[in-house]
C-alpha cells in the first residue's frame, strides 16, 4: 500500500478501479492505493519462477519489461542450473560440474559427492568388498548397511558350501563331470573321471561331453537339454575312453549353480559288466544252450508276433515241424555226446538253409520248428525239402568215424481260420507224424 500525494504512476482505489494522481485523494484527504505496474511485474516474475521450477522446458525467456531486472535474471539462471543438476543426478549422472556458490551450491556439491561415493561403494560391494558402510543418509544408511551384512553372510555361506562341494567333487571315487548344458562343454572333471576316460585334465576341459559318446551328437545334446529342463535326468549311453575302449555307462544329471552359471553335474557309472551280464542272462533266457537256436519260450514269443501280424494284415505264413529219425538209436549206438553233436550239426545246416527273417527254434529233445513269414505252401515245401535233402547228404565225423541222419517234416500254412500259433503247430505236428508213419525221411503237408 502506498500513502501520500508524492507517489507516482497508476493507482487503484478501494474498489479496484484505476485512478490518476489527480483522483487519488478521497474526501477525507486519505490516499489508499496499490501501484498497478509493480503488481503486474511481480505476477510476471512469479510466473517465470514457477515455469522454471515446474515446466519441463529447458529455457525460459523473461518478458521485455522484466529483462532489466538483473537480480531476477540471476535468480532465474541459478534456478535453471539447479534444475539441470538435479535432473542429471536423478538420471545417475553425478559428474556434472556445479558452478553455483553459496549455501545452495555447497549443498548440491555435498550431495553430489555423497552420491558419487555411494555409487563407488555399491560397486565395491558387488565385487565382494563387504566392509563398505554408509553413514550420511539416515534410514537409507541403516537399510543399506543391513543389506551389506546380509550379503556378506550369504556370500560366506555360499563360499563354504562351494568349498565343501569342491572337496567332495575332488575326493569322491564316483566319476563326475560338470557340463555346461548350453554347448555341452566339459567345465570340470574330477580325478576319477580323468582316470576313467584316460585324458589329461587340460585336454578334457577343452572337450564336449558328446565327443566322449559313441551315440550321435544330436542324441546326447537332446538328452542334456532334456535334463536341464526337467531338473534331473538319467540316460544310458556308450562312451569311448582315450584308448578307444568302449564302455556302457549310465549317466545321472542334476543341476548345479556356480556364480551366474547354471550347469549340470553328470555322475557316470560304468555298467559295462552289468550290461554283459544282462545280455548273458537274456541269451540264456531265450537261447537253447546246446544248439544256439531260440529255445521254446523265445520261439513261441517271436512266432506269436509273426502270427498276429499275418492275421492283422491277411498275409501268408507257413509253419514247419521236423525231428531226427531214429534219434534214440543214435544215442544208444554212438552215445549222448554224439547225439548232441548231431543236434548241433542239424541246427547249423538249418541256419544256412532258412532266411534271416525265419524264426527257428528247438522245441525239445530232437524236435525243431520254423515259422516262415510271407511264405505260401509251395515255397514252404521247397524250403523244408531243401533242408531235408541237405541233412541227408551231410556226413557227420566223430573220432574217425562218420554217420548220417535223416529228418521227417510236417508243414502247414495259415489259412485265416486258425486262432493261434499253437493251432498251426498242432497241424504241422500231425503232418510230421504222417511222415513218420509213411516211412520217415519225407515231408507231409497238413
Amino acid at each position: 500500500m502506498l500513502s501520500g500525494a508524492d507517489s507516482k504512476g497508476i493507482y487503484v482505489n478501494g474498489d479496484g478501479d484505476p485512478m490518476t494522481d489527480s483522483k487519488a485523494t478521497d474526501p477525507g484527504g486519505e490516499v489508499s492505493v496499490e501501484p498497478v505496474v509493480e503488481e503486474l511485474q511481480l505476477d510476471a516474475a512469479l510466473r517465470v519462477i514457477s515455469e522454471v521450477l515446474l515446466s519441463p522446458r529447458r529455457a525460459v525467456a523473461l518478458p521485455d519489461y522484466l529483462s532489466t531486472h538483473e537480480d531476477l535474471g540471476q535468480i532465474i539462471d541459478a534456478l535453471l542450473q539447479v534444475r539441470s543438476i538435479i535432473f542429471a543426478m536423478a538420471n545417475g549422472d553425478f559428474s556434472r560440474s556445479i558452478p553455483l556458490k553459496g549455501f545452495l551450491g555447497g549443498s548440491l556439491k555435498a550431495l553430489q559427492a555423497h552420491l558419487n561415493h555411494l555409487s563407488w561403494q555399491t560397486k565395491m560391494v558387488a565385487q565382494g568388498d563387504f566392509s563398505q558402510r554408509v553413514d550420511f543418509m539416515g534410514e537409507f544408511s541403516e537399510s543399506f548397511n543391513a543389506m551389506v551384512v546380509q550379503l556378506e553372510e550369504a556370500h560366506r555361506k555360499l563360499a563354504a558350501s562351494e568349498e565343501r562341494y569342491r572337496s567332495f567333487f575332488a575326493s569322491t571315487e564316483a566319476i563326475k563331470l560338470i557340463v555346461n548344458p548350453q554347448d555341452c562343454a566339459i567345465v570340470d572333471a574330477n580325478s576319477s573321471a580323468i582316470e576313467f576316460f584316460g585324458y589329461e585334465r587340460e585336454q578334457m576341459l577343452t572337450m564336449r561331453i558328446n565327443e566322449l559318446s559313441a551315440r550321435p551328437v544330436d542324441d546326447i545334446e537332446q538328452k542334456i537339454k532334456a535334463a536341464q529342463e526337467s531338473g534331473k535326468g538319467r540316460f544310458v549311453s556308450h562312451y569311448y575312453a582315450a584308448s578307444g575302449e568302449l564302455f556302457d555307462v549310465e549317466v545321472y544329471t542334476s543341476p548345479i549353480v556356480f556364480g551366474d552359471n547354471e550347469l549340470l553335474m553328470c555322475s557316470i557309472q560304468d555298467i559295462t559288466e552289468r550290461k554283459k551280464m544282462e545280455e548273458k542272462l537274456q541269451f540264456m533266457a531265450t537261447t537253447d544252450s546246446l544248439t544256439g537256436l531260440n529255445n521254446r519260450f523265445q520261439f513261441m514269443t517271436l512266432g506269436r508276433l509273426y502270427f498276429e501280424a499275418a492275421k492283422r494284415a491277411g498275409t501268408r505264413l507257413a509253419v514247419a515241424v521236423y525231428d531226427v529219425d531214429h534219434f534214440k538209436r543214435v544215442n544208444d549206438t554212438w552215445g549222448h555226446d554224439v547225439g548232441d553233436i548231431v543236434l548241433k550239426n542239424l541246427s547249423q545246416v538249418a541256419l544256412k538253409v532258412f532266411r534271416a527273417s525265419d524264426v527257428l527254434g528247438r522245441l525239445g529233445g530232437e524236435e525243431f520248428a520254423v515259422v516262415m513269414p510271407e511264405t505260401d505252401a509251395d515255397k514252404a515245401m521247397i524250403a523244408i525239402e531243401r533242408l531235408r535233402q541237405a541233412v541227408a547228404n551231410n556226413l557227420i565225423s566223430h573220432e574217425g568215424k562218420t554217420l548220417s541222419i535223416t529228418i521227417s517234416c510236417g508243414i502247414t500254412t495259415f489259412s485265416g481260420d486258425e486262432s493261434s500259433l499253437e493251432r498251426l503247430l498242432k497241424k504241422a505236428d500231425e503232418a510230421l507224424y504222417i511222415a513218420k508213419r509213411s516211412g520217415r525221411n519225407r515231408t507231409e503237408q497238413g
